[in-house]
């Protein structure tokens, strides 16, 4: 009754791109910055009944809730 408690999560990532001078430029701004960012995006595990770092659950009774899940996109203007 042994599991293999491993498992692997993508917690916390952002993506970001500055724009070249030339489109900045012609923008007339000093920096433009384009950026996704994301929480909890993907866990793999082999657990099939508990959640590795599992919040929630009453007296041991295995219950747990998910993570939240939160994606954003933005555009970061300096002028």
């Amino acid at each position: 009754y042994l599991q293999n408690g491993a498992y692997l999560r993508l917690k916390n990532v952002r993506l970001g791109y500055s724009l070249p001078a030339k489109i900045i430029n012609m923008a007339r701004t000093k920096n433009l910055n384009i950026y996704f960012s994301g929480e909890n995006l993907f866990i793999a595990k082999n657990i099939s009944l508990l959640h590795p770092e599992g919040v929630g659950g009453r007296n041991g009774d295995g219950r747990t809730y998910p993570f939240a899940k939160s994606i954003s996109f933005g555009l970061n203007v300096n002028f």
